[in-house]
Order: C-alpha cells, then sequence, then structure tokens
C-alpha cells in the first residue's frame, strides 16, 4: 500500500442485517475414521462448514463481504461520469479492503442445523444427490470497517453498491448470486470517514 493511497484511504463502518438465514459452506478436511459411514461422518464433521474465529464464534469472513460488493458494483454497471465508459467495477475491484471478519455473536456449537439433499459433487444439478447438514443462522447481522483506497468511491456511491449486494448478490451457501435466497441483508447504518478526518452518518429503514 503506498503512502497516496493511505492518504486518500476513506473508512466505511458499515452496519447490516440480515434479512434471510445465512448459512456457511467451508470446505470440511476431516477425513473419515476407520469404519465410519457417511452419514455418521456428515453429523460428526457437518459444522466445520461454518467459518469461526479461535474462540468458536462464528464469523463472516471479510473476504466475503468484499467479494459480494465488488460483485454488486460490477452488476450494476454504473459509468464513472468522465471516465470514457469505465465502471465502478474496476474500482471496487481495486480499491476495497476490509481488514477483518464478521462476528454474527453465535459459538459454531450453537447453530442451529437443517438437513439436504445436495449433488454429490456439489455442482448444480448434479443427478446424484446425497444428504448433507448445514448451519441455518435466523438472525445475524454486525458492523463492520471497510477501507476504500480511491476517493472517486464517494458515500453515496458505496452506499447504493452495499443495498444492491444485501439484496441481490449476499453472501454464504445458497446466496442470490448463486440462484438461491440465503444471506440477503439490508443495510442499517455506514458511518464514513473521509481523508479530511470528517464524519458522516447515514442511516437507513430497513428493506426487509
Amino acid at each position: 500500500m503506498t503512502q497516496q493511497s493511505l492518504t486518500n484511504m476513506q473508512t466505511a463502518i458499515v452496519t447490516i442485517q440480515g434479512i434471510s438465514e445465512y448459512s456457511g459452506n467451508k470446505y470440511v478436511t476431516s477425513p473419515r475414521k476407520p469404519g465410519e459411514q457417511a452419514d455418521d461422518w456428515e453429523q460428526r464433521t457437518c459444522r466445520e462448514r461454518m467459518h469461526v474465529n479461535p474462540r468458536g464464534m462464528v464469523v463472516i469472513p471479510g473476504s466475503g463481504i468484499m467479494f459480494c460488493l465488488q460483485t454488486a458494483a460490477k452488476k450494476m454497471g454504473v459509468k464513472i461520469k468522465g471516465g470514457n465508459g469505465a465502471t465502478y467495477g474496476t474500482k471496487f475491484l481495486t480499491a476495497l479492503m476490509v481488514p477483518s471478519n464478521l462476528e454474527l455473536g453465535i459459538h459454531v456449537s450453537d447453530v442451529p442445523l437443517q438437513a439436504f439433499h445436495v449433488p454429490a459433487d456439489g455442482k448444480k444439478g448434479g443427478h446424484i444427490r446425497v444428504l448433507k447438514y448445514f448451519g441455518m443462522i435466523a438472525e445475524w447481522g454486525g458492523t463492520i470497517p471497510i477501507y476504500i483506497l480511491d476517493p472517486i468511491i464517494n458515500l453515496d456511491m458505496f452506499t447504493a453498491v452495499a443495498r444492491y449486494g444485501g439484496m441481490f448478490v449476499g453472501l454464504g451457501r445458497f446466496r442470490p448470486e448463486r440462484g438461491g435466497t440465503n444471506g440477503r441483508f439490508s443495510v442499517t447504518k455506514i458511518v464514513w470517514r473521509d481523508e479530511e478526518e470528517t464524519l458522516r452518518d447515514q442511516t437507513m429503514v430497513s428493506t426487509a
């Protein structure tokens, strides 16, 4: 990160509230024990699909939130005024940093599980299906800082992209981007700090 990018850095303190269930889908690495049946292995290891911090609390990776915003900006395709046809999608791809994960306030052992018949190879449309268990969190949300390294992304544009991302991209397994309904969220508040250390507080009404 250059000194110039640090000088131009803006920070958005973003508060989101889930409006549909959140479900993680991290790859499970635990091997089957000798003689262990597939369903027994599935029930023993299924909670590993949730991302957790060292205290066992469920988190949404900061990278997932960043990808949500980048995908939203790309899908919106808003052109930069005077940018010779360039869109904000490229700016969001190169100028965002999410330095931490979003803790959801629930321990992995307390997450309710639901069983689903899903393609055995994990690919959409697969004909061979198996029973798998996934954590489903009905109430979730929180506040997370996001760094913006290009001043061309202002509060209004960031807000529009974040709200679009919450409704049409989502987070986690079976989110809208993948044709699902999980992981949708509303943006309820953004506190914006620009390079001049001025603060603006934008509070929004939930669209749920």
